[in-house]
């Protein structure tokens, strides 16, 4: 009897033990499996956002400065007259703040009309992405200033800072293709600054962040009185 007994609570043991080792290999494999969930979502999103990355613009800004006379949509090659690839267009030029410091410096200064109107600040936008940008939105911070002498014998005001807003309406190809954007005449500003911030935007309506921009120049003919 003892025996039957020793063999009985040995295989109840034994089912115990197997019921445990079932319970504990059923946790590690939930566990397991869960892990290989967490790592394939995790694969599949990294995945996706390399893909949504390929086909994103990339759209950087760099400021220059050209003369009126730049602006055109045609240009000159082996003598003749053909439509321009990278047209220069005068319609998104914003003249009220370049035409008020005329008027306050025309009076003060007997040049001729050409000096007062000269250099365009211009954009020059790059689109180094696989989607083709539509749209711009660009924001100018824009301090000007008048020289020392200017301020103390003519008792005009040392500064004063506006901020110009223009919405662009392009299509800038991908893969390199680049517009030229003149923004406002700088020429009738003795010292000046500008900051460029905004944003852009592709053909899916994706928003992008656009690159910042700082810029400094000076007249100085218009500093130091005749």
């Amino acid at each position: 009897m003892i025996f039957l007994q020793v063999v009985k609570d040995t295989t109840i043991t034994w089912r115990t033990n197997v019921q445990d080792a079932n319970q504990i290999a059923q946790i590690i494999g939930t566990v397991l499996l869960a892990f290989y969930v967490i790592y394939t979502y995790r694969t599949f999103r990294q995945i996706k956002k390399q893909t949504d990355y390929q086909q994103d613009a990339y759209l950087k800004a760099e400021d220059t400065n050209i003369a009126p006379s730049d602006i055109s949509n045609f240009e000159i090659l082996d003598g003749k007259i053909r439509a321009s690839k990278s047209p220069i267009s005068s319609k998104y030029i914003k003249s009220e703040l370049s035409s008020k410091w005329i008027d306050i410096l025309k009076p003060h200064f007997k040049y001729e009309d050409s000096l007062f109107e000269g250099n365009l600040y211009t954009l020059v936008f790059t689109n180094y992405g696989n989607s083709e940008v539509n749209k711009i939105i660009v924001k100018l911070t824009i301090c000007v200033s008048n020289s020392k002498e200017l301020i103390e014998k003519k008792l005009l005001q040392s500064q004063e800072t506006n901020t110009l807003v223009f919405e662009i309406s392009e299509i800038i190809g991908r893969n390199g293709g680049q517009l030229k954007i003149p923004l406002l005449s700088t020429a009738s500003f003795p010292i000046y600054s500008i900051s460029v911030q905004g944003e852009y935007y592709d053909v899916r309506t994706k928003k992008y962040n656009l690159n910042k921009v700082n810029y400094s120049g000076e007249n100085t003919h218009f500093q130091k009185l005749l």
